[in-house]
């Protein structure tokens, strides 16, 4: 395991948690890999969803925030220890990746820990970041305490990395392949959305996380949450994209979120379902989408862009 901190944290309480998913191929034995993650489960630091889809399995962590009290010492090094003992049993043949990292918030103070995968190794990452408005968002969403959300700033400098860390983090960059796609990829703020021939049914909003870019679909004011609805949408489509699209929106079928450049190239696509948008008004449909050099814009679409 390799590990890179950033200026470590002051002590006391505030908020954290965990996001991302940790992808590789499924071996001979699931109950093996259950038990694993059951161990995880039982440390209580977060709690790790496991699904297997063909040849391959997801660990996906719960992203609501926690009191950070819950991430003690003892707690971080069985949750490395747990990691690495899973990559371990997974078997050699078949890429493994993680975008698996954990947010504390201490005060003033935020570090982002990325737990990377290189091969079958753990590398355990850490910067400090400024406060964001997005983290204020995330933890009133939880906690509805008004003394303790005022007390979070708007904006912060950036605090700086010293430079030993810097350097040995430039060479993780370099090992594995998408670093450098994520350091140096375009921020949420340059992206451009567009929901294609969607319209107004949908609307798209983007979020930068540690170089990918976490992306949420809602209901749009157009969205046809009747029959009539929907029908009334299909009389007035004009092409047939905007048919097939009043149609996968009814369906609540799978569309796709394209990362592309100023070619309208797709460099990454994921499908996504819209199916919890048929019962509530306020769902919402999240994804994410690795950081990558050029890319100019996120759409959604009926297909992945490829060929």
């Amino acid at each position: 395991m390799v590990e890179v901190h950033a200026e470590p944290l002051q002590s006391g309480s505030g908020h954290a948690w965990f996001d991302g998913i940790l992808e590789g191929p499924r071996g001979e034995d699931d109950r093996a890999l259950q038990q694993v993650v059951d161990q995880l489960n039982g440390l209580g630091a977060v709690e790790f969803q496991l699904d297997f889809d063909g040849a391959s399995f997801s660990l996906l962590a719960d992203d609501s925030p926690c009191p950070r009290s819950r991430l003690s010492e003892a707690r971080r090094d069985q949750l490395v220890r747990g990691l690495e003992k899973l990559l371990a049993s997974i078997p050699p043949e078949g890429e493994v990746e993680s975008t698996l990292r954990c947010t504390e918030i201490v005060g003033d103070d935020v570090q982002e820990t990325l737990f990377g995968v290189i091969g079958r190794e753990l590398q355990v990452v850490a910067r400090s970041r400024p406060l964001r408005e997005g983290d204020r968002q995330r933890i009133a969403a939880t906690y509805q305490d008004e003394q303790t959300t005022s007390s979070l700033p708007f904006d912060r400098r950036y605090v700086p990395l010293i430079g030993g860390v810097v350097i040995v983090l430039t060479a993780l960059l370099l090992w594995q392949g998408g670093f450098v796609d994520r350091l140096l990829g375009a921020s949420a703020e340059e992206l451009q959305g567009g929901t294609g021939p969607f319209a107004d049914m949908l609307t798209l909003e983007i979020e930068s996380s540690w170089g990918d870019y976490r992306v949420r679909v809602r209901r749009g004011p157009g969205y046809p949450a009747t029959p009539d609805a929907v029908q009334q949408r299909l009389d007035r489509s004009a092409t047939t994209a905007e048919r097939a699209a009043a149609n996968l929106i009814a369906g609540g079928d799978e569309v796709y979120l394209r990362l592309e450049d100023d070619n309208d190239k797709t460099l990454v696509a994921r499908a996504v379902s819209l199916r919890k948008l048929l019962s509530r008004t306020d769902a919402t449909v999240e994804a994410e989408l690795p950081g990558r050099i050029g890319a100019e814009r996120i759409v959604i679409a009926l297909d992945d862009g490829t060929d």
